[in-house]
Formats: structure tokens, sequence, C-alpha cells
């Protein structure tokens, strides 16, 4: 069975570099935190994305749930197009993510402007990006012409 994209001790480093003492400092801190999910922007773009226009809606349930299944990708189970995406997508947000949580980082005003943005900016960038991606460099292994479930297929 091959390995998950994210190694079993990642949890334990994003644990310490989310720093939640840091988070916890003082009453405003925890209200932007939870104000910057703005990870969740370029994901749900990929995920639309990939349903609706990479995919068309068609797709194999079944094979959702297996790890050798059409949408294992690689040896590591990652689609390297959403990664991409997903980093495209996010990362330019990070500054203003950081000064959000601490007033105290100096970034500027350009970069919190952009932060402000970035729910509309991680959702298109992320979303078009894998679309193109997908466009250019196609999974064809995954693309399918009709659903299958499990009615489909013997069990």
């Amino acid at each position: 069975m091959p390995r998950a994209f994210v190694p079993a001790y990642f949890p334990a480093i994003g644990a310490w570099a989310m720093t939640p003492w840091h988070i916890l400092s003082s009453a405003e801190s925890p209200i932007n935190f939870m104000s910057g999910y703005t990870w969740l922007a370029p994901i749900s773009g990929i995920l639309i994305a990939d349903y609706w226009i990479v995919h068309r809606q068609v797709l194999s349930v079944l094979d959702m749930y297996r790890p050798d299944g059409i949408y294992a990708y690689s040896k590591y189970g990652t689609n390297w197009r959403a990664v991409v995406a997903f980093l495209v997508g996010f990362v330019p947000l990070l500054p203003g993510f950081a000064r959000s949580v601490n007033p105290k980082v100096d970034i500027g005003d350009g970069p919190m402007d952009f932060y402000y943005l970035g729910h509309f900016y991680g959702f298109g960038v992320a979303a078009g990006l894998h679309i193109l991606l997908s466009k250019l460099f196609p999974a064809k292994e995954t693309m399918l012409h009709r659903s299958t479930s499990t009615s489909d297929v013997d069990v």
C-alpha cells in the first residue's frame, strides 16, 4: 500500500508551527486566527474545478476508496496538479495571515489588503491553475466516459 502524501509526523510539526501559545495570547488573536482560514478557499476551488470542469461530473466512487484505484495518481497518492494549484493559491497569503495573528509583524499595507481578498484570490487562482494544469498535463487514467458506482461493479 502506498504511503500517504502527509507523513505520520506532520501533525506534530504543524502543531509546533501554529504556536498555539501565541494565538491565545490575546482575545483578538483567536478571532483573527479563525478568520484566517484562507487555506480553505484554494481547496474549495480545486475540488469544485476538478469535479465540475476537469472530470465533468464523471467519477468512480469505488476507486475513490481503493489505495490502488485510478485516483491514486502517484506512488504517494497525490495529484501534483492540485498540490501546485494549492501552493500558488495559498502561499502568497501567508504574510497577511501572519500579521493578522500577530500585529507586531511588520509587512506593510499591501500584503494585508491582498490578504483581505484572499478568499477570492485563493479560490480563483487555485481553480484556474488546476484546470490549466489538468488540460496541459491530463491524468488520463482518471478520465471516465460514465460514472461508476458499486451497483455497476461486482464487489
